[in-house]
């Protein structure tokens, strides 16, 4: 309804045990974003406030994390609009021959 936070859904890029997430464009100005959406139900209340929590907390630059554009609501379910990364997590596992992650490597690429 609001142009400034309508996207387009491209395609799913990651899924998880409280979130789908797919990769889409902003309606107005064509820029990409990673809209990520919690499945419906009280079940998973407390994994948006987690994250809403913490992306709101350490939003400044200083700290090298994922920029959380918005938070909406579609259809019943909580979605957060943040910036789309050229590689997710497990991509990383792999060229680290999925010898898990050290603490530097799990900063924002």
């Amino acid at each position: 309804e609001n142009g400034d936070l309508a996207y387009t859904v491209i395609k799913q890029i990651g899924t998880g045990r409280c979130c789908v997430v797919y990769s889409g464009s902003a309606v107005r100005d064509g820029s990409m974003v990673a809209l990520k959406f919690f499945r419906r139900g009280s079940d998973y209340e407390g994994a948006v406030q987690r994250e809403r929590y913490i992306l709101d907390t350490f939003r400044e630059s200083q700290h090298n994390m994922v920029f959380c554009y918005a938070y909406l609501t579609y259809r019943g379910m909580h979605c957060l609009v943040l910036e789309l990364l050229d590689v997710n997590i497990r991509q990383i596992i792999f060229k680290n021959d999925r010898h898990g992650l050290s603490p530097w490597a799990t900063c924002k690429f």
